[in-house]
């Protein structure tokens, strides 16, 4: 499998068994009381399959299931920034997700030098909602 190919399927999995997320946290050591956490995952039952990927991407944490067989693959934000363009061509029910993730990681960057605070911070919020409203369209 060459490289575009493997990509193409990697999204057919994110499509499948993977969720592109945008969570605020609470954060007492930050002003504002929260921060923000860009992440995807995929959920898969066979361990070895997750570990396959993680081989192939060359990053990602394989994290076992505790009460379930499931197990799954985090991809942090700086993964992201790599792997989302790889993938995105391919994408057919979470390209949406994946667009505004990206978008999402962009206002991420201008957050750590400090510009436009708060309309960045309204941006999030608009991005966290209309992910989680197309996560329950998609129920993944």
């Amino acid at each position: 499998m060459n490289t575009q190919e493997f990509y193409a399927y990697l999204a057919g999995i994110f499509d499948g068994e993977g969720c592109f997320l945008l969570h605020k946290h609470k954060n007492k050591k930050l002003k504002i009381g929260y921060s923000w956490q860009i992440s995807a995952t995929i959920t898969q039952n066979n361990p070895e399959f997750l570990k396959w990927i993680i081989k192939k991407v060359g990053y990602g944490q394989y994290v076992r299931g505790k009460n379930s067989r499931a197990s799954f693959i985090n991809f942090s934000s700086n993964h992201l920034r790599d792997l989302v363009p790889h993938v995105m061509p391919y994408l057919r029910i979470k390209k949406p997700q994946a667009e505004l993730l990206l978008e999402a990681l962009q206002i991420a960057t201008l957050r750590r030098k400090r510009i436009n605070l708060v309309e960045t911070n309204n941006r999030l919020n608009e991005i966290e909602q209309e992910m989680k409203r197309l996560k329950r369209v998609n129920i993944h």
